[in-house]
């Protein structure tokens, strides 16, 4: 092979690496003020990131009865309703007027850089003693961060790490106008 020819390749192989490089997906919630990444909720693949992200958490961390999913701020009730099919649980509920009351999922955390993703959820922690009834802050909540890899809407689980529960102020619950 003529060194000419040896350079074509390799520039032609950099130039196909830095244009599959430039469609790898960049996105973070909550905005961190980076205007290079999309922090928009509703644009792929961060629902489906969420979707798979919130499957594990219910599977790792179940709740009995029916629960909601409290999804990034600014997300679409459209968006809210397809993530919420992708569990594929009839307890599964997105936040409404009526049921602020149930166990919720909150997602707090995002960070999507090609084919690696990072969520942070904070899952409910329901025991023996609490109801309905019991308030808000008096509940408990384990952080768990699930990892994936994938692209698109195809993402896997890869692995889990999670805290101990401990009492907190749950984040706001977002929901829409009816």
């Amino acid at each position: 092979m003529s060194i000419p020819t040896a350079k074509l390749l390799t520039t032609g192989f950099a130039l196909i690496a830095m244009t599959i490089s430039a469609c790898a997906p960049v996105a973070t919630y909550p905005d961190r003020g980076d205007r290079i990444v999309s922090t928009d909720p509703n644009l792929s693949p961060m629902p489906a990131v969420v979707a798979e992200a919130l499957a594990h958490c219910v599977l790792f961390y179940p709740v009995e009865g029916p629960y909601i999913i409290n999804p990034p701020q600014g997300q679409s009730r459209k968006t809210a309703i397809w993530i919420r099919s992708r569990l594929g649980d009839d307890d599964a509920y997105i936040v409404e007027r009526d049921n602020t009351h149930l166990p919720v999922y909150h997602v707090d955390d995002v960070i999507i850089r090609g084919k690696h993703a990072e969520v942070e959820v904070l899952c409910p922690v329901w025991t023996a003693n609490m109801s309905y009834d019991t308030p808000p802050y008096e509940r408990a909540y384990r952080r768990v961060l699930i990892r994936l890899t994938g692209a698109f809407q195809d993402w896997n689980y890869d692995n889990a790490r999670s805290w101990p529960p401990r009492l907190m102020d749950p984040p706001q619950l977002y929901g829409w106008d009816q």
